[in-house]
């Protein structure tokens, strides 16, 4: 179990590390930030950050 937490938080390292190299060091807090305009102060949204086999990132609602 151990051993399986420690890839999936290397694997996620290595998607942020990827977007923001690709994106800019404030790519999150741009998502974040895009995110919250189009929400209205009380309704919040858990998105998260996939790629496809060519490298390509998506974000997602949950």
């Amino acid at each position: 179990m151990i051993n399986n937490n420690l890839i999936l938080e290397n694997e996620k390292q290595a998607v942020i590390d990827i977007a923001e190299e690709q994106f800019g060091r404030d790519f999150f807090d741009k998502l974040d930030k895009m995110m919250q305009d189009y929400l209205d102060e009380e309704e919040t949204l858990d998105y998260s950050l996939t790629t496809n086999y060519e490298g390509a990132f998506y974000a997602y609602a949950e």
